[in-house]
Formats: structure tokens, sequence, C-alpha cells
């Protein structure tokens, strides 16, 4: 119904139903690390950022005065750790693919985009310092503070349909075709390994510590040792 529902964590009490509209599907809900605001990303292309408390839209995100857009295969928006900023992304546009905006005036302050590049997913690291952009010709590590290119990645696959980021991109994962997971190095930008998980990957994500990976492909859960390229064990 186009709704977002808050929760007590205590109680398992509803609070309150954030509508971001009618018609609507919600495509992300993220909480921010304060816990007294909430953006939404809905099928109506809009991004809001919401008062816990009070229900009201605090800010709408709006990039040049079009519509964000939110890729239904893809994170579409994350959340800054340090509440202060939110980044959103649209795939397969050509302008203002990934735009960074201030959580608090709704402005954007940078927005990342490789020249002639459309963008097919991006991922925030954990630390929220590094941004991965993955496109139709580039894969690149920039800096979330400053929106400069550090590096970008050599080998890339033609297909980028899903990023796993370590604490400061020293690991960047990249999900191929073929059941193929690519692990680059995000400082020096070459691939340090290739893992097979020989089925279709449907979700993988990178431990605290940046060294193990759990991949979750249409047979298995498996959990895979970067430093290696090893696959170590499995969750049944």
């Amino acid at each position: 119904d186009g709704c977002a529902i808050v929760w007590s964590a205590w109680s398992g009490r509803q609070l309150r139903r954030l509508r971001h509209g009618l018609k609507v599907r919600l495509f992300e809900v993220h909480v921010f690390p304060d816990g007294d605001r909430v953006a939404t990303l809905g099928s109506d292309e809009r991004a809001l950022i919401w008062s816990t408390a009070s229900g009201e839209v605090l800010q709408r995100l709006r990039a040049r005065g079009e519509k964000v857009q939110g890729p239904r295969k893809h994170h579409a928006m994350w959340v800054f750790p340090q509440g202060d900023r939110v980044v959103t992304g649209a795939s397969y546009a050509w302008e203002d693919p990934v735009v960074v905006w201030n959580a608090t005036d709704g402005k954007a302050l940078m927005r990342l985009a490789q020249l002639g590049d459309n963008i097919r997913a991006f991922e925030l690291s954990p630390c929220g310092t590094r941004l991965v952009t993955g496109g139709s010709s580039s894969l690149v590590v920039w800096d979330a503070e400053s929106g400069r290119q550090l590096v970008e990645l050599a080998g890339r696959p033609k297909w980028v349909s899903g990023i796993a980021v370590s604490e400061r991109a020293e690991k960047v994962v990249v999900n191929s075709i073929a059941g193929w997971l690519l692990v680059f190095d995000g400082v020096a930008g070459g691939i340090t390994h290739h893992l097979l998980l020989y089925a279709t990957v449907f979700a993988f994500a990178i431990f605290p510590g940046g060294r193990m990976l759990v991949a979750q492909s249409n047979s298995e859960v498996g959990i895979w040792d970067m430093e290696l390229g090893l696959r170590v064990g499995s969750v049944e």
C-alpha cells in the first residue's frame, strides 16, 4: 500500500505508518543511525526523508528538477553511517546517475558520473568514505567526501549486476555472469581472485574485517576466503 511501518523494537508494537504514496511499491527503506529519521525510495521515483516521531516528510530529494530513479534490481539508496548524507542512484541513467545529498537541507552536494557511461550498480563502503560505481564501461572507486575518482578497476566484467565493498574499499567484489564473483584490489585496481560458484549468484556480502565473503546462489550459501580465493565452508 505504499507505506513504510515504524515498529517498537522493545514491544513489537506498530508506532507509525509512513505513506510514501498510493499504489507505490517501496524499493528501499533505510533507518538513519540516530533512529529519528527514515529514508524511502519508491516506484514513483521519489526519495523522501521522514521524521519517525511525527511522520512528516522532512526532505524530498530531486536532481535538477528530475525524479530520482529507483532501479528494481540494484541498491538505489544508502544512508551514510554519520547520518549527514544520503546517496541515490539511477540505473541506466546518463545524467546524474549517482548523487550525494545533504540529509538536512535536501541539497545535492556532488554528482558522480563517468563520461559516456551509465551506472548499473553502486555501493557505499561501511565507513562511508568510499563509493564504488559499476557501469557499462567502467568500475570506479570514488572518494565519497570530495567526489574525486581514486582508481578505475581494471579487468571488470562486461555486465555488473552487484557490488560488495570492504570497510574502506580495500576489496571490491563484483557479480558477473555465469556464476563468477570477481575480487578486486580496491587500492591497486587489479583482480586478485576469480571465485567460481557454478550457479547464479543472488546475493553476496563481505564480513567485517574484509577477508571473508558469503555468497548465496541457487544451490547453496557458501563462505569464501578472499585472501586465498578458496571456498572454506557453507551454510545449510
